[in-house]
């Protein structure tokens, strides 16, 4: 499972930012819970808010992010 520290440091140029985009190269199968959707949207608020990103660059992780898992596991499945 992938959280969303991880999935954003896809998209988004930060600390360990090329390790993160390490996991991208199809060697292992990317899942996560629905969850990570909702801790996503938090954590752009929180970059807007403290001005690291705009919103025009958050609006384009949110399209983006779901396609870079294989798998989105809805939380009832998840024990």
């Amino acid at each position: 499972m992938v959280d969303a520290g991880i999935a954003l440091k896809w998209l988004i140029r930060e600390p360990l930012h090329e390790a993160a985009l390490g996991l991208l190269d199809g060697r292992v199968s990317l899942h996560a819970p629905s969850l990570i959707l909702v801790e996503i949207e938090q954590a752009l608020w929180k970059k807007i808010r403290r001005g690291e990103i705009n919103p025009q660059h958050a609006r384009a992780v949110r399209q983006r992010i779901a396609a870079y898992f294989d798998f989105i596991h809805p939380l009832e499945d998840i024990s």
